[in-house]
């Protein structure tokens, strides 16, 4: 939380969450699931994504990831990563009907573009605890915050700093 506590287990009462076991949804791009899958793995999490097509068998294998439809990543995942490029079929692709298909102790997770999240409907799911946390380092309407999103204690928002590695600054 914003204290440096660690979150109780769905942003409720109880102990810590352990992350064994946790399903890792990741929503992938054309290069993954990749790194974020990995690492999900990694900690013996439960992989799935959804995209238009199947990535090859080899990388599934290595990432202990499953394809699944898109309400099926919504309704199972405990973390959901969005790892897309943001355009036309992607606006407000997390909107209030995919939240609303969210277990009540998952967290969203969006450090791809602004505009994919419904900023608007995020604040309100937070809100009133449909999902238990969120993580934001990308916003509609950069580079303002929605409102709402900055009353809610259950989010953390960063500044979008993907482009400061080494390779970029040369």
């Amino acid at each position: 939380d914003r204290q440096g506590r660690s979150m109780p287990a769905g942003g409720r009462g109880g102990g810590r969450r352990d992350r064994a076991g946790f399903t890792r949804a990741v929503p992938v791009s054309m290069t993954t699931p990749g790194a974020v899958a990995r690492r999900a793995a990694g900690f013996d999490m439960t992989v799935l994504y959804h995209q238009r097509r199947r990535v090859a068998a080899e990388v599934e294998s290595a990432c202990r990831a499953t394809l699944v439809g898109r309400d099926e990543l919504l309704k199972r995942s405990d973390i959901l990563t969005l790892h897309v490029p943001y355009g036309p079929d992607t606006h407000h692709a997390i909107g209030a009907r995919e939240i609303g298909l969210m277990k009540p102790t998952a967290v969203l997770v969006n450090a791809a573009r602004g505009g994919i999240v419904d900023d608007a409907a995020l604040a309100v799911a937070l809100r009133e605890k449909r999902i238990a946390a969120a993580g934001l380092d990308v916003f509609e309407g950069e580079p303002k915050v929605h409102p709402d999103l900055l009353s809610v204690p259950n989010v953390v928002l960063t500044p979008h700093l993907g482009y400061v590695v080494d390779s970029s600054l040369r």
